[in-house]
């Protein structure tokens, strides 16, 4: 998906906020991404334009199938970043966040693909330490 930070940040916001298939209020992903709603329906014109949200998104926001399956794909990319960023690297959660999203939005798809892998593999490694620690 080749899209702005901005893209990346509300489609993100938006498939949270819907649990993937619930209608989203356009204010309620203002005070999520804590920006304007003008913003907000500035951005979502340009998801709207590249199929990731139905057109009618000036009181509630739909996610298309695409948009679904884009921001499903982002979700668990951001979401091992975010571990990653926060247990091995050992960042505080503004940073980890900021991190995350930038890491998602700027690296070539097939490199975060590779790298979110890793990351998946890392902090799985780390878990199943933790756990044999636990019961010794």
């Amino acid at each position: 998906m080749k899209n702005c930070y901005a893209q990346f940040k509300y489609l993100l916001a938006v498939y949270e906020l819907s649990k993937g298939d619930k209608k989203v209020k356009n204010v309620d992903i203002a005070k999520r991404l804590d920006v304007s709603r003008p913003s907000v329906s500035k951005t979502l014109r340009c998801l709207s334009k590249n199929g990731f949200v139905d057109d009618d998104f000036s009181n509630e926001v739909v996610l298309t199938e695409s948009g679904k399956a884009v921001g499903k794909e982002l979700f668990n990319n951001y979401r091992y970043a975010l571990l990653f960023f926060r247990k091995v690297l050992k960042l505080d959660d503004e940073q980890a966040d900021e991190q995350a999203l930038t890491f998602i939005a700027t690296f070539p798809e097939a490199t975060v693909e590779r790298l979110s892998q890793t990351m998946k593999n890392t902090i799985e490694r780390q878990r199943a330490i933790r756990h044999a620690k636990q019961d010794q």
